[in-house]
């Protein structure tokens, strides 16, 4: 029994840590970088179908849609900013049970009155439906 206990604890302690480093994110040349072909990540740039929905628009200058996002992003429960600067913000959202991260992030691309986004899981394969959930959630929020 305490074999079983260890090996759990071990294995819990593992999954744990795996979330613990970001997977590859941030932009590259042309934005934001491309989902992994799983349905645990959503994104309005460069997805699957299944993956895709449309990029934020504003039509106020990009510091005060900027600090709207941010500050969106900062009353949810579980979450913390990881990066920003003037046209890119990665934040991570943290689940109180187990611990699981999701990650988005926005860019601001310079010249367009939208914002890309990217919502992701660290972990897993299928996150039934909580990025796309969450994306939608701030989409309402930002657009009300």
């Amino acid at each position: 029994m305490k074999r079983i206990s260890w090996t759990l604890g071990i294995l819990g302690f593992l999954i744990f840590c795996f979330g613990c480093k970001a997977p590859e994110i941030g932009l590259t040349p042309t934005g934001l970088r491309p989902c992994p072909n799983r349905p645990n990540c959503v994104t309005s740039q460069n997805g699957t179908d299944e993956q895709t929905l449309p990029p934020l628009t504003y039509s106020s200058d990009r510091a005060t849609a900027y600090a709207k996002i941010k500050r969106i992003v900062l009353d949810q429960d579980n979450a913390t900013i990881v990066e920003e600067n003037s046209d890119y913000l990665h934040a991570k959202f943290q689940t109180k049970f187990m611990g699981f991260v999701d990650d988005m992030e926005f860019w601001f691309p310079s010249g367009q009155s939208i914002i890309h986004l990217r919502s992701a899981s660290r972990l897993g394969y299928s996150d039934f439906g909580v990025n796309r959930k969450r994306a939608e959630h701030i989409r309402a929020l930002f657009t009300n």
